[in-house]
C-alpha cells in the first residue's frame, strides 16, 4: 500500500481526471506476488533459469551474454507481466482501502468494545447433528459430540504466548459452542502458521471443545488452499505430468519460427496444411485434461476452472471444420 501511495501519480487519490498511479499499482502487485507462493516454490518454477532472448538478440555460443539492466531471469518477466497486468485492470483507491479494511480488522474483546461493538453470547450448548451422521446408528449423544469434532494436528503450545492471546480468546467466547476447523499452510508467508496455531489456541481458551485443527503441507504457500490436489468429481489424483523438459519447448518454438521465417509454410499445399492444423486440433481436444493439470500445478487455480480454459484455448471441431472448408478440400483422417 505504501509503496502504491508513493506513487506521484496518486496524488492522495485524486488522479480520476490524470495518469492513474501505474507503477505503484504495478510494484505492489509485484510484491504481492511474491508473498502468494514460497521461495522453494518459486526455486522449482524458475530456478535461475534466464530468459530467452529476442529474435533481435541472438545468443553467440562464442560470446557469453551481457547482463543489462532489464529482466534478465524468468522470474523476473513472470513478475513484470503480473504486474503490468494487475496495474490495468483494478483501482488504486479501491485497492488502498481494502488492504486498509483488512488491517484494522480485529476480534480481540477491547478491539469490539472500542468499536461499540457487543459480542453475542455463546450458543446454550453444542449445535444439532448433520442429518447424515443423525440418522446413523451409531449416532452419539448431543454431550459427546464434541470428542466428533475435535481432532487436531500436534503442535507445541507457545513458549511465548503473546500479550493479546488472552484478549482475542475473549472475542471469540461466542464460538466457545460452535464447531470450528482451522487450517494453516506451513509454507505460507502472508499469513504464517503460527497465527493460525494462535486462533487454535485462543478458541481452546475460550472453552471450544469442538476445534480441529490442520496444517497443510506443500510448497505452494498461501495460494495451497485455491490448488486441487485430488479432484473431487472422482477422487483422481493431479500429479506432476513430465511431457517436454523447457529445453525441448524452447527447441519446439524456435524450429516452427525457423519454418515460418523461411517460408515454408506458405509454399505448403493448402490441403496438407489443412491436415496439420485440423491434426494438431484432435491432438490438443485430446489432451486436454493433461494440460488443465499441468496448467493447475504452474498456476494453483481449480483444475475445474483450467479444464474449461485450457478447453475454450484449443481449436474445436468447428474450427477445424472451417479450416477444412477454407482450404477447400477434404483432409486426410
Amino acid at each position: 500500500m505504501l509503496v502504491l501511495m508513493a506513487d506521484p501519480n496518486w496524488k492522495k487519490g485524486f488522479y480520476y481526471d490524470d495518469l492513474p498511479p501505474h507503477t505503484g499499482m504495478k510494484l505492489a502487485r509485484q510484491i504481492a506476488t511474491i508473498t502468494y507462493r514460497s521461495g522453494p516454490e518459486w526455486d522449482m518454477r524458475f530456478g535461475r533459469n534466464l530468459r530467452k532472448l529476442p529474435d533481435a538478440e541472438p545468443q553467440r555460443p562464442d560470446k557469453p551474454r551481457t547482463p543489462a539492466l532489464c529482466p534478465d531471469f524468468l522470474i523476473e518477466t513472470y513478475l513484470d507481466h503480473q504486474g503490468e497486468e494487475f496495474c490495468l485492470k483494478y483501482d488504486a483507491n479501491s485497492l488502498i482501502y481494502i488492504s486498509k479494511a483488512m488491517d484494522l480488522f480485529d476480534l480481540t474483546a477491547p478491539a469490539l468494545i472500542e468499536l461499540g461493538l457487543e459480542p453475542p453470547p455463546p450458543r446454550a450448548g453444542p449445535p444439532p447433528l448433520p442429518p447424515s451422521l443423525a440418522a446413523h446408528q451409531a449416532s452419539p449423544m448431543p454431550s459427546q459430540y464434541h470428542h466428533l469434532l475435535s481432532h487436531s494436528k500436534s503442535h507445541p503450545p507457545p513458549t511465548n504466548p503473546p500479550v493479546h492471546l488472552p484478549d482475542l480468546a475473549a472475542g471469540l467466547r461466542p464460538l466457545s459452542n460452535t464447531p470450528v476447523l482451522v487450517l494453516g499452510v506451513q509454507s505460507d508467508i502472508l499469513f504464517p502458521v503460527e497465527q493460525q496455531r494462535e486462533v487454535a489456541d485462543a478458541l481452546r481458551i475460550a472453552g471450544n471443545q469442538m476445534v480441529s485443527y490442520y496444517e497443510l503441507g506443500g510448497v505452494w504457500g498461501h495460494d495451497t488452499f485455491l490448488i486441487d490436489l485430488k479432484n473431487p468429481a472422482n477422487g483422481e489424483h493431479v500429479s506432476t505430468i513430465v511431457c517436454a523438459s523447457q529445453e525441448d519447448v524452447e527447441n519446439a518454438v524456435f524450429s516452427a519460427h525457423e519454418v515460418f521465417k523461411a517460408g515454408v509454410w506458405s509454399k505448403t499445399p493448402a490441403v496438407h496444411r489443412a491436415t496439420v492444423l485440423s491434426n494438431l486440433a484432435r491432438d490438443l481436444e485430446d489432451r486436454v485434461p493433461d494440460l488443465a493439470k499441468m496448467e493447475t500445478l504452474q498456476t494453483g487455480r481449480a483444475i475445474r476452472e483450467m479444464n474449461a480454459q485450457v478447453r475454450l484455448s484449443c481449436i474445436h471441431s468447428d474450427s477445424r471444420e472451417y479450416i477444412i472448408e477454407s482450404a477447400g478440400c477434404k483432409v486426410a483422417r
